[in-house]
Formats: structure tokens, C-alpha cells, sequence
């Protein structure tokens, strides 16, 4: 079923919802489901990308990209909502039971990236998760 999205553009297979902030409801399906924590924390630059990313999002116009099951698969975080300068962009992937796999923050200025990762057993239980920042 294809989305309206607020900037009048449609999506088939993605809600593409913008907003300075959506809070998840059980009507916008806005909060994924199953879900790992994404606060993997190291030095070396990653959470500084990640505190940047997250007040970017308080203070800039972000748009959110949900899949038809209602998991979140994108953010993206412009200066203003005229889109003209693209700030951040954090993708989210999952497995096959919609747990999440991956996500990759991406610096747009500055061209920084900030890649975690997630194993699962059988079971759906983490079994190893990496971080790399490069």
C-alpha cells in the first residue's frame, strides 16, 4: 500500500515519514520491534560521530524510512527541510526474523562512518557484535 509521504512524494515498499520528531504510536508502526542496543560504545572517534548524530536530530529536520513490516530502515537529517544540506544518514538493516544486523552512520560533511554489527545463534540471541569508524 503506497505512503504519502508529507513532502507528497509515495513509496510502495517504505513509509518515509518527515518530522523533527515521530514518536511511535501503534498507528505509524515507528518503533521497531525487535531490536538490539544501538549504544555499542568505544573510543576513537565513533561516539563522537553518534553524540553529533543524535543532536542533529534534536535540532534538524530528520526523516524517517520505515519497511512495509514497520521497521525502521533509514534517517536522514538535513539542516532544514528544504533538504538542501544533508547532514547525516543512518541505515538499519535485519535478519531474516527482523532483528537488526547492522546499522552505518554516515557524517555527510565531514565523511566519517560509524559501522555496527550483530550476530545472532539460532535462538535469536547476540552472539558476537563488532564496531569499526573510519
Amino acid at each position: 500500500m503506497p505512503v504519502t509521504s508529507n513532502h507528497g512524494g509515495t513509496s510502495s515498499s517504505n513509509y518515509i515519514i518527515g518530522s523533527s520528531y515521530l514518536a511511535p504510536s501503534a498507528d505509524n508502526h515507528a518503533a521497531p520491534k525487535k531490536y538490539v542496543d544501538d549504544s555499542l560504545t568505544n573510543t576513537g572517534g565513533g561516539d563522537d560521530i553518534n553524540d553529533a548524530f543524535i543532536q542533529a536530530q534534536a535540532n534538524y529536520y530528520t526523516e524517517r524510512t520505515y519497511n512495509s513490516e514497520g521497521y525502521i530502515t533509514q534517517k536522514d537529517t538535513w539542516s532544514s527541510s528544504s533538504k538542501v544540506t544533508k547532514l547525516f544518514t543512518k541505515t538499519y538493516t535485519y535478519n531474516s526474523d527482523n532483528y537488526m544486523t547492522a546499522s552505518v552512520l554516515t557524517d555527510e560533511i565531514n565523511t566519517k562512518t560509524l559501522t555496527k554489527a550483530w550476530t545472532y545463534n539460532a535462538s535469536n540471541q547476540v552472539t558476537n557484535s563488532t564496531r569499526a569508524y573510519t
